[in-house]
């Protein structure tokens, strides 16, 4: 990880022609001239680098392309192909909102996370997630007299709750991250759970111990199927 100077932080802000949110300043004090790709896997080729976003300000000003007010870019990708893009609030405090450029309006279109903190601790624990040795998914079972997924997500989260986890963050309508004990655990808004830990036994306890009307199906995730990096 390199951090960026506030010159170079100030540099960016006058071609964007905005002043920067102070979390995403705070941001690129930490990230913004990492180059792209040194953090993979735990970025997914992402790059944050703020030479990359000046470029493609520089780009838009050539082709007089316009962003909507208030808009600046977060990350822009050509190893991915794609943007991420901010909504600055009113006051330098409040947490952007987070998305995408609709292609023919224009317009931002709201990630899950809705915002700028939300969406950074989503990765956070999602990458970390990754990192650990075993996984177990618990997927919903289907119904097929009433023809819908049978997952609910309120009693997983008294379940949970009951078993000590803590909420770590919440990411909108989409998912809730919880820890305890070794274990974590994401909640998503169908009902579903991921469990991730170092112990598989231990895993296995905390999701057999459910109770049987949360219908749930236990599945392991192989290691193939997931995005990891070497720990030391």
């Amino acid at each position: 990880m390199r951090g960026a100077s506030e010159a170079q932080i100030q540099k960016l802000e006058h071609i964007a022609g905005l002043r920067m949110s102070d979390g995403h300043r705070e941001f690129l004090r930490a990230m913004g001239m990492t180059p792209a790709r040194v953090l993979n896997p735990f970025l997914n080729d992402r790059d944050f680098c703020i030479d990359t976003l000046i470029e493609q300000f520089e780009i838009n000003r050539r082709e007089k392309i316009s962003l909507p007010p208030g808009v600046a870019y977060f990350s822009s990708s050509d190893i991915t192909g794609s943007n991420i893009f901010l909504r600055l609030g009113a006051d330098p405090k409040d947490d952007p909102e987070i998305g995408d450029l609709h292609p023919e309006t224009n317009e931002l279109v709201l990630f899950d996370a809705g915002h700028f903190e939300s969406f950074l601790g989503w990765h956070a624990f999602h990458f970390r997630e990754n990192q650990f040795d075993h996984e177990l998914h618990a997927r919903p079972r289907w119904n097929p007299e009433r023809e819908r997924w049978e997952g609910d997500p309120s009693r997983c989260r008294d379940w949970l709750t009951a078993q000590g986890f803590e909420l770590v963050v919440s990411v909108g309508h989409n998912a809730e991250c919880y820890e305890h004990g070794g274990v974590a655990i994401s909640l998503f808004h169908d009902g579903s759970m991921s469990f991730t830990g170092d112990d598989f036994d231990e895993l296995v306890k905390r999701a057999r111990s459910m109770p049987p009307d949360i219908k749930l199906e236990i599945e392991t995730v192989p290691s193939a199927g997931r995005l990891r990096a070497p720990r030391e």
